[in-house]
């Protein structure tokens, strides 16, 4: 377990940012994620793959705040925005990577991952 706050810790020293709370703890207990869950496909990054994914995208010189922690594996990227209180969930186009292009899809990372495993599609209309 150890091994895995240190990872964590690390990433969150290479990203320059702490991760929430709920986010951090999901880090912690698994390694990563990868589903179909009836039609939203879903990848969510393991701890390893985080700094390596946000540097690859080159996430922090366009959407800075942006954590980048999945994909919806068709160019569109999921994210953590963390400009303000909260971390609120939103996905982003991996091509042109814009604010003004993010779509909500939750208020925190847990019920991101509650409406998924529930069956609930993405959203994809700018709010």
């Amino acid at each position: 377990m150890t091994e895995k706050i240190d990872a964590i810790r690390s990433a969150e020293n290479a990203l320059s940012m702490r991760f929430p709370e709920a986010y951090a703890l999901w880090l912690r207990d698994s390694e990563g994620f990868e589903a179909d869950l009836g039609g939203c496909y879903l990848s969510l990054y393991a701890v390893g793959e985080l700094v390596e994914r946000n540097r690859a995208y080159e996430v922090a010189p366009f959407v800075p705040g942006l954590i980048l922690i999945g994909t919806n594996g068709a160019g569109e990227g999921i994210g953590l925005d963390t400009r303000g209180q909260g971390a609120p969930v939103v996905m982003v186009n991996l091509t042109s990577l814009r604010w003004e292009e993010a779509i909500y899809q939750a208020e925190s990372f847990g019920q991101f991952l509650k409406e998924r495993l529930r069956g609930h599609p993405l959203r994809w209309e700018v709010t």
